[in-house]
């Protein structure tokens, strides 16, 4: 039964949806068979500060996460295990394909990254004023894209091998 655009509760086969003063409250689940296996993506939202969606499959290790307080905080993980943290992010909207990529920069304070299929962790603070990685092979730290910074080499023995500084853009 729906009740436009006050509220709403719908079960079907497979899932079930849920709204309190639509689009603005709600929660959906859905769980799906098929010849991959199950899939099921649970939703819940207060549009626009607020919301979390899990998705999960029987192929995949780890669920898919995304989580949004708007316009502060944003964190999301991939089946892979890849995780990613931002501080203000003014979108309310799943970022269309590659407008976050190319025009994130211009809006977030700090952005973390942690790839552990990569075995690497980055962080970026201040529109790319500050910022680092870290691989098992080299560490990097560079303040104003380079202007100042460090980047250091990692033996297979886990102690530093080779160290260089950046003054001005030169490497030393």
């Amino acid at each position: 039964y729906d009740f436009y655009p006050l509220f709403g509760h719908k079960k079907y086969r497979g899932g079930s949806r849920d709204f309190l003063l639509w689009p603005f409250m709600g929660r959906s689940s859905t769980v799906q068979n098929t010849e991959w296996g199950e899939y099921s993506r649970r939703s819940r939202w207060f549009f626009p500060l607020y919301r979390h969606t899990v998705t999960k499959s029987t192929e995949d290790p780890l669920p898919e996460t995304l989580t949004q307080f708007w316009p502060l905080y944003r964190y999301t993980q991939t089946p892979d295990g890849r995780r990613e943290w931002n501080i203000i992010d003014p979108l309310p909207f799943i970022d269309p394909p590659g407008f976050d990529a190319f025009y994130s920069r211009i809006w977030r304070i700090y952005r973390r990254v942690d790839d552990p299929a990569a075995e690497r962790k980055a962080w970026e603070l201040l529109w790319g004023l500050a910022g680092g990685s870290r691989d098992p092979e080299v560490r990097k730290f560079s303040i104003l894209g380079g202007l100042f910074g460090r980047e250091r080499r990692i033996g297979p023995d886990g102690t530093p091998s080779d160290t260089r500084w950046r003054v001005l853009y030169i490497p030393f």
